[in-house]
Order: structure tokens, then sequence, then C-alpha cells
């Protein structure tokens, strides 16, 4: 097939179709569009001599001081501006644009297993959205671009591509660090030199706000208006080997391998990234300029494979691609298939043969895909554990924000009969009764004899309509029990959704600075972020394992996690505050608990939470021996302010045994430490009473040299405790007092 023949803007609309139904679609389709389409051939000609220049870029350029990348031109600002630069710097327009999305999106699922056991992958995903969801994103017309698309789209040109990150927040923001490399194909060409993007802003910022990226645009050294000659390989018939070249999802990364950087296998050297600091004018910073992607296997079409395809599908997946997809994806696979009757709900008796029925076995979660006119049947575990608890049900899928205003709840009663059907129930004067027509009135005639409440039913049904289209709707519906002889199936929910729905979703209702479409993360992976959290782990720690272990169902990005951390914080703080003498339990139980804190000090009438002496054994054993060793030694004394309602008042002392590397000198340690609300003389008085208590057996204390300042309360209790030490004051305060006393 002619490059110029093959339909790159159907195809792209066939990708796009497939992600709403789930990654396992979009890989099956990804096949057929990649044993369908031609051998990519770059364009000869390049004219770039009507380019215009990118004022908002170059001004970014200016402030950040570099000089020597190149000169940004403008692209359309329509989503596809990555693929616009590439395009623009191969042949000058954007032409290509929409071929390069499509190869792209095929080429990330291809490349997925290897990308992701990259050395660099745990930094990267620290900076860039989940890859899954930038497949996604890659395989929709108008979808964002990532340092991921990269990876892909410079394998796909045989050309590397270098990416320039301005140092906009500092340079020790972190995408800065990270995110200036240059990426090299598999087989670079030979006669083509290093393409770069950079990343930029559509509009300007205010200076007060983090600056962040949402644009590319090529950068340029030189404009080319001549045509130019490339080596092209002759085009083979494509092949593919279907477990290599598209894993599944659920498919294990392959094993990290050291990655050679051979000089030979590059074009001409690249130079770093320089970026020249403002103080001093010659501090020059260096970042890695260079990440080999090389060597992966199963890039190329496999020879000898007798998978082939003749024609274009269009329809959805069969079960027939069942070997490419994980459990999950065939079970959502094999439960699509139960569709609503006219797009209708199903009837009460439907319901309850779809729950009791032990031959079909409910999903663990309602599954990702198309949802028109179609149930599902779900463990509902959690939810009643949640309403034992007192809390809400939750029922996530993928079809964006649902109307809760809109939504309302049925609850009715029904009796189960001998021929496995149920009949409503009502409850009059304590007897369950049908209802009947007697002269056109309703009557309610009792059961006779009245029903075994083993029979007894009532199902709960929750309507709720979407909320940029009210016309879809959803149905979840559950019995609170059912007969003993189906016990084991208590636990299912059954999801109904009637009507279409809309293709695209609405950004978030609180977003004031992206455009992207909005879909509600799934209740457990939030879950999942809180546990790491409780489990003591950092958020790039939580983040990088959920996207490893199972990328479909991991966090959007990194900043989803910081969020999670800080929304739980604020639930603890909002929390009811426990009173005073439950603040009095817990500090008096850390006595046991915690080898730091060693008296708890709480006194009648007061309205404030205990005072706390804390240290260890051996500081205390420290202060003995420097005491003992060297009578001059001068024990400090102070209170510290702006550390909010609380005072820290501490001991300190030279470390004889220690010398600094720095200062040449003894360091200052750190004593007991005491926790107060007041500065009291009685207050002060019980710390050092505490204090002189434990070094009284082995040091005289009026031998001790006291150093503090001139406060009233401390100097006081120091002269009532220790018997009027030598009290020392430090030069400033000496100095304070002469010039009061002037």
């Amino acid at each position: 097939m002619n490059h110029s023949q093959y339909d790159y803007v159907s195809s792209l609309s066939r990708l796009q179709q497939e992600v709403a139904n789930g990654y396992a679609y979009l890989v099956t389709a990804a096949k057929t569009e990649y044993r369908n389409m031609p051998i990519f051939v770059r364009p000869s000609e390049c004219n770039q001599g009507s380019l215009i220049v990118d004022q908002t870029a170059q001004n970014i350029l200016t402030k950040c001081r570099l000089h020597d990348v190149g000169t940004p031109y403008e692209v359309s600002s329509n989503g596809g501006c990555l693929f616009d630069s590439v395009s623009v710097s191969l042949c000058g327009t954007q032409e290509f644009s929409t071929e390069l999305r499509v190869r792209t999106a095929i080429e990330m699922i291809r490349l997925k297993s290897r990308i992701m056991s990259l050395p660099v992958t745990p930094s990267l995903m620290t900076v860039s959205p989940n890859y899954v969801a930038s497949v996604f994103s890659c395989a929709s017309p108008g979808g964002y671009s990532s340092i991921w698309t990269i990876f892909a789209l410079a394998n796909v040109i045989g050309v590397p591509i270098k990416s320039v990150y301005p140092p906009m927040n500092g340079i020790n923001d972190r995408p800065f660090k990270i995110l200036n490399l240059t990426v090299m194909p598999q087989k670079p060409s030979i006669d083509t030199d290093t393409l770069t993007v950079m990343w930029t802003r559509l509009q300007g910022y205010q200076t007060k706000h983090y600056w962040y990226a949402d644009h590319f645009v090529p950068l340029l050294k030189t404009l080319t208006t001549t045509s130019r000659n490339y080596r092209v390989d002759s085009p083979s018939p494509p092949s593919l080997n279907s477990t290599t070249d598209f894993p599944p999802l659920g498919s294990s990364a392959p094993k990290r391998q050291r990655i050679q950087r051979d000089p030979l296998s590059s074009p001409t050297p690249t130079s770093p990234i320089s970026v020249q600091a403002s103080s001093p004018p010659s501090a020059v910073i260096s970042t890695p300029s260079k990440l080999l992607l090389s060597p992966l296997p199963n890039l190329s079409p496999i020879p000898g494979s007798t998978t082939k395809a003749n024609t274009m599908q269009t329809s959805t997946p069969t079960h027939s691609a069942s070997t490419l997809l994980t459990q999950t994806a065939n079970a959502s696979v094999q439960q699509s298939s139960n569709s609503l009757t006219n797009g209708k709900n199903l009837t009460v008796n439907d319901l309850y043969h779809a729950i009791i029925d032990v031959n079909t076995t409910p999903l663990p979660s309602i599954p990702k895909g198309q949802k028109d006119n179609a149930y599902f049947l779900i463990d509902n575990s959690d939810n009643v554990k949640r309403k034992l608890n007192g809390q809400p049900s939750q029922y996530s899928d993928d079809c964006g924000a649902w109307d809760s205003h809109g939504g309302h709840t049925v609850n009715t009663t029904f009796v189960v009969q001998s021929n496995n059907t149920l009949r409503i129930a009502f409850v009059k004067e304590g007897l369950y009764c049908y209802e009947k027509q007697v002269k056109g009135k309703k009557t309610y005639v009792a059961y006779n004899p009245q029903p075994d409440p083993d029979s007894v039913l009532t199902l709960n049904r929750y309507y709720i309509p979407l909320k940029r289209d009210k016309t879809f709707k959803k149905r979840v519906s559950a019995f609170n029990k059912l007969p003993s002889t189906f016990q084991n199936r208590q636990h299912i929910a059954v999801v109904e959704y009637t009507g279409s729905c809309p293709t695209t979703n609405t950004t978030h209702g609180n977003a004031k600075h992206v455009s992207h479409e909005f879909i509600r993360t799934d209740p457990s992976v939030m879950n999942r972020i809180t546990e790491g959290l409780n489990n003591k782990k950092s958020c790039i720690e939580i983040y990088q394992d959920m996207v490893l272990k199972d990328p479909d169902n991991a966090p959007k990005d990194l900043q989803q996690v910081h969020t999670k951390k800080h929304y739980n914080k604020k639930q603890v703080s909002h929390a009811a505050k426990a009173n005073i003498a439950d603040e009095v339990l817990h500090i008096l139980s850390m006595v046991n608990d915690h080898d730091f804190v060693k008296e708890v000090v709480y006194t009648q009438d007061n309205s404030k939470p205990p005072s706390i002496i804390c240290y260890t054994s051996e500081q205390i054993a420290d202060i003995k021996t420097h005491l003992q060793a060297d009578p001059s030694t001068v024990l400090g004394v102070d209170r510290t302010f702006n550390l909010g309602s609380v005072f820290v008042t501490n001991f300190i002392y030279k470390n004889k045994k220690v010398i600094s590397k720095s200062t040449r000198d003894h360091p200052i340690f750190i004593g007991p430490v005491f926790f107060h609300w007041d500065g009291s003389m009685e207050t002060y008085h019980t710390f050092f009473s505490h204090f002189k208590a434990r070094i009284l057996t082995e040091v005289q204390c009026f031998d001790v040299k006291l150093g503090s300042d001139d406060e009233g309360g401390l100097t006081v209790a120091l002269d009532s405790v220790f018997s009027k030490p030598d009290r020392l004051l430090c030069t400033k305060h000496i100095n304070l007092i002469n010039y009061q006393n002037f």
C-alpha cells in the first residue's frame, strides 16, 4: 500500500473507539492497524522557510539564558503539538502529524514493557503521568503528550529526539533535572541530525505560581529550504508475533539490563544542555544529555510469522483475541454480552435469577469499556461492610461524574414463592399482605399462611443519571438477604446502564488550569494510596510501586498521591480533638512506651496539657562524664520561642570527645529537653529538680557552672535548685545589661 493512500484519520478514529473499551481492546486494534499500515518513510522534501518564531517560548529561553539550543517556532495548539513539532522538523509542515500520532500510539503499546524496565523509568515516573493513561491520550485526537510519547516517537521516525525542559522554577526543579535528555531509537539513521523539542506554555503565567508546561514547540538552529535525501530501507510486508510485539497489560516487564552506551551507535554527539546561572555568571549547570533506548528486541516485523490480515477490522474484538487479554479483561469481554433488551432495566425476577445463578461469577468491580444498555454482576462485599460502618456505597466506573443530587433509592419487600419467583409484599398491621383490586380500589390481603421469614427479601435499587447527559442512567440493585439455599450469593449486586454513554468526558468541575477530560479514580486505587501512606512510604515509592505492578489501576500522576496525603492530613487535623483527660492518659502511657519520655508532669487546676521531660540514658551518662572530667564544663540552659504555644527548655554542653571537621572546635550537643506551657518559677523548678536528682550521685551540684540568660523565673529556679551555682551570661546579655544600666 502506498504511504499517501493509507487513511490515518480513520485509523486514529478506530483506535479512539477502542480506548473507551479498555486497554485490552486497544491492543487488539493496534495489532490490526500495524498489520495494515505501510512502512514509515520520512519525507524527502523539507521547506521550513515559512515558519514563524514562537515569541512566548523565545522569551522563556531568554529568561533561562538558553542561547545555544535553537530557535522555537510556532505550531498548532490543538493537542497535537508534539507531533506537529516533529513533523515541522522533518518536512517544514504539520501534514505528518496524524500519521505520527497513530504510529506512536501503536509503538507505545509495543514498547511498554521495555520502557517500563529502563533504569531511568523510576525517575521519569515522578514527573510524568501514568503510562497507560498516556497511551490512551496518544490514541485520541487532541490528547496530551508526555515523555513516554517522546520515547515511542523517536523509535517511529528513527531519529534521536532531544527533550529541552527550561528551568523556570529554578535549576533544582525536579522536571528540569529529569526531562532534559536525548532519546535514542533502536536503529538511528546515520544521515539525520537529532531533532529537538521544547516544553513550553501557550500563555504566560504569574511568577508566584509554579510553572508547568502545556505545549511543545520545535527548536531549530537553521531553517532548511532544500530537499533532503534519506536512506530508506526497502519495505517488507508487516508481520508480527502477537505475544511479543503486543504484550497484554498484565504481562510482567523483562528483567532490567544495563544499557551499553556505544558511541558508534549514535549519530553526531549532542552536547549537554547548559544553563548559565545568574550568580555567579560563569556557573554552568549540566544535565545528562543522552538516554539510549537500544537495544530493544522485537521492534521490527518478525520474519516467518504466519499471522496475516488482508482486511481492516473495525468491529469489536471477539473472544478469539483472548490469548492477549488478562484475566480481568477476559471477564469484561464475557460480561459485556449481558445486554439489556430494548434498553430497559431488568425485571425483579430477572434480577433475582441473575444473582442466584450459580453458573455466573461476579466481577471484582465494574469493568472498563463500553456500557451502553448493558448490565454486570459485581462483588458487593466491600459496600456491605461500608454500610455496616455507616459509610456510603461506592460503585466506581469510567463514565465520569454522576449527578448525586438526581439519584434516589427504592426499597421494596418481596416474598419468594414456590416456583422461585418474587411477589411484592406489604406490611400491614404486622402481617405480610399482597395488593388486590376490589371494585376499583386497592386493598391489602394477608398471605395465608404467612410466609416463612427466610423467604422474605428486601430489594434495594439505586437510580442515578450521568451528570453531563441525564439520558444515560445507572441502576444498582442488591438484596439485603437471600434464602438460606443461596446465602453464598448474597454478596452480589447487579449494575445496569441504560442509554448511550457520551464518547467524551468533561473537565473536572474545579479545574482551572487543565483542559483534559476528567474520569474519577477508582476508590480502590485511593485506598491503596492511603494504605501506603499509613505504612510510612514516601509518595514517590507509592506511585512507582503501583504503576509498575498494575499501571491500569494506578494513580494518574505523582501529584495525585501528594494530594491524597494532604487531604488525609487535613482530615486528621479536622477530627474531633481529645479532651484534657484523654491527653493526660495518652502522655502517661508514653512513659512506658517511649524510651525518650522520662517524666510527665500534670498539676491540679491546670487547664493546659501535661509538661514532659525527655532525654535518653546516654545523654545523662555523657553529661556526667564531662562534668567529672572537666570541672570547668559549662551547662547552657535556655528557653526557645516561636515554636507554637508550647515552650521548649533544654540543656546544652560542648562535647569534648568530638571535633568538628569544619570549625575544628568541639560541637555543641543537646541534653535533657523540657516541653512546658508557661515560664513560672514552679514549672522550671520541676525540671531542674529532676535533672539534679539524676546527676547528684556522681556530681557535686555546687561545682556545676550554668550558662543562661537573665530570665526571671528561670534564674530563680536555678539558684533554688543548685544552691546558687556559678551562673554565667553570654556576651550578648552582658552588653544588653550594661546598656540598660547606662
